[in-house]
């Protein structure tokens, strides 16, 4: 979830029809919130050494949380 004082902070990527948030919170949680408007598909996220390999339901929001 993302709280009250949250920061935005910059990502790179692009997948077409999929939009993304990206906020840190004031406790140094990172929240990540995909909206995709196309078919389900699977993707690949990489934050450092952090990966994760997801599918994105079709016309779909996603919430992924980590410190």
């Amino acid at each position: 979830m993302i709280r009250r004082g949250a920061h935005r902070f910059d990502s790179q990527g692009v997948l077409a029809n999929v939009d993304r948030v990206d906020c840190e919170n004031p406790d140094g949680q990172r929240v990540l919130v995909l909206s995709n408007t196309a078919a389900a598909r699977p993707v690949v996220l990489q934050m450092g050494a952090m990966m994760a390999e997801l599918t994105l339901e079709s016309d779909s929001i996603t919430t992924l949380t980590w410190r």
